[in-house]
């Protein structure tokens, strides 16, 4: 997925200096913050929004880097990818009820089964009373 970058839209998770204004270039650490490179560089061993010790960052330019763009995924997909998700778990878990428990299957199949030889039967008697006419 190549996806293009629009820098203007995002601020510094520490100073909020939008990045038109901030010192380049911002940059994205591994626990997903963003940072101008003065905030940054004040505190190099933690992240200055989460804490994390040692962080690594990566700085953001456009292109984005293929290992970054998972953290601009517009959320519309994101929670389109996750909707299949839990449609396809959904179904793994239907399956399984049906083989670990496959008598109320049986016992589904089996009420159906008496209800059409109910229907059956009085479909006879009443197929019996026209031919008696």
């Amino acid at each position: 997925m190549n996806m293009d970058l629009d820098l203007d839209m995002y601020i510094c998770n520490k100073c909020f200096a939008p990045t038109y204004r901030g010192k380049h270039p911002y940059y994205i650490t591994q626990c997903g913050h963003i940072f101008c490179q003065k905030c940054l560089q004040q505190v190099e061993n933690q992240c200055p929004q989460c804490q994390q010790v040692g962080p690594k960052s990566i700085p953001l330019r456009e292109p984005l880097a293929p290992k970054v763009t998972p953290f601009f995924v517009p959320l519309e997909e994101t929670l389109g990818i996750l909707l299949k998700v839990d449609l396809f778990r959904q179904k793994i878990r239907d399956a399984e009820e049906a083989v670990l428990h496959p008598g109320a299957q049986f016992k589904t199949a089996n009420a159906k089964i008496s209800q059409s030889q109910v229907h059956e039967g009085e479909a006879r008697q009443e197929n019996a009373g026209f031919q008696d006419t």
